[in-house]
């Protein structure tokens, strides 16, 4: 038994020696580690949002200014202004649609009335007096438009206001407008290719 026991503990030397040369002795005071990653130091975890990521972070709703100061104004411009925003906060996130209004009879469809499709936060901000719409991602803003007919199609920041009917001119002979009505004309549109 004593051999056994021999060796062992001469084995057990072997494998101890072993292990303490393949360890790199560290200098005195010496107390910094190395890092086996190649990424720098970040404080928090990736994709975690940070304060200043607030409308940025994957996922989060958006912020776009109301337009409600925009009414009336042509349908082209207010689209341009709202993907404009939009592209500011994340590329093609929200659908942007039109929808006509039957009810707002005195806009014509080149004219931005309303909309829908976000959460309306009335508290004036920086970028509009009359609050914001809060848009969460993969939604669709819909921008409502009027029922009439523009001065001129198709729809651009010229000739969007709605067309004057001809029951509305006065008789070039008596300067009266007449009481019977006579057909309008309606606007042609012509499919392009």
């Amino acid at each position: 038994m004593d051999i056994r026991r021999t060796i062992i503990l001469a084995a057990a030397a072997v494998a101890l020696t072993a292990c303490s040369t393949s360890i790199p002795d560290r200098e005195p005071g010496d107390t910094t580690t190395q890092r086996t990653s190649e990424r720098p130091a970040v404080p928090g975890a990736p994709g975690r949002p940070e304060k200043t990521d607030a409308g940025k972070v994957p996922g989060a709703p958006i912020r776009i200014p109301a337009f409600t100061e925009l009414q009336g104004l042509p349908l082209v411009t207010v689209r341009d202004l709202a993907e404009t925003r939009i592209a500011e906060e994340c590329d093609d996130c929200v659908r942007i649609a039109t929808a006509v209004d039957s009810t707002a009879t005195q806009y014509s469809v080149c004219q931005y009335v309303s909309f829908r499709g976000g959460q309306a936060d009335p508290t004036p901000n920086e970028e509009s007096p009359n609050g914001s719409v809060i848009l969460t991602r993969g939604s669709t803003l819909t921008l409502i438009t009027g029922p009439s007919a523009p001065q001129e199609l198709p729809c651009s920041t010229e000739g969007y206001l709605p067309k004057t009917s001809v029951t509305d001119d006065p008789d070039p002979t008596t300067g009266t407008t007449p009481t019977t009505g006579r057909p309008t004309s309606k606007p042609r549109v012509t499919p392009t290719s």
